[in-house]
């Protein structure tokens, strides 16, 4: 699958109406801004303007090395994922290894 390079800026407004209109809440989406503010800033440092899911991953790994809380770290991430989604023109929503869905709703929820 191919992916287009688009600005990042351009980028960062279609994922904000991506959000809005998979029905985040727009304090959820202003928390996705924020990060993304950082990531945007974390481009420009590295003197590029598009989003590939490597950058995405330096991004992760500048953060961790910042000393950022777990908590700050897992929001990120799934920051990360959300837009890597997007990029791809895909989503996912992935259930965390500590629950798993019970068999009887496994096959409507993996529909």
């Amino acid at each position: 699958m191919e992916i287009k390079s688009i600005c990042f800026e351009e980028t960062k407004k279609e994922f904000e109406e991506y959000l809005l209109a998979l029905g985040y809440s727009k304090v959820t989406v202003a928390c996705y801004q924020r990060t993304m503010s950082w990531l945007e800033k974390f481009i420009l440092s590295l003197g590029e303007t598009t989003y590939t899911a490597g950058t995405g991953e330096t991004f992760l790994n500048n953060e961790l090395k910042e000393g950022r809380s777990a908590c700050s770290l897992k929001a990120t991430r799934l920051v990360m994922r959300r837009l890597d989604d997007f990029v791809k023109g895909t989503y996912s929503l992935r259930v965390s290894k500590e629950y798993s869905v019970p068999d009887c709703f496994s096959k409507d929820f993996n529909a």
